[in-house]
């Protein structure tokens, strides 16, 4: 299991202090080198989602924050979602 799950199981934030607790947990994994924020590659719903890296398996998690219609929401990102048709996986 890779740091994000264990950071936070759910896919959508319970509440506005779910969402607090994983920026903090986010800011100390960044800080410590085990993650890195990276470039929103294909966007998946939204604007202002932001994509994370988990350095040691290259599991990529989206994080989008709590608006006007959605508590927000956490999820693991498919690579092969990121390749479009005609295209090949680097």
């Amino acid at each position: 299991m890779g740091v994000f799950k264990e950071m936070y199981d759910g896919r959508h934030f319970e509440s506005a202090r779910d969402y607090a607790e994983l920026r903090r947990k986010l800011s100390q994994v960044i800080s410590n080198g085990y993650v890195e924020q990276i470039r929103v590659m294909r966007p998946i719903l939204s604007t202002g989602e932001e994509w994370y890296r988990d350095r040691e398996t290259g599991e990529l998690y989206c994080l989008v924050p709590p608006g006007e219609r959605s508590s927000g929401w956490w999820t693991r990102i498919d690579p092969k979602d990121l390749v479009g048709p005609g295209e090949m996986a680097h």
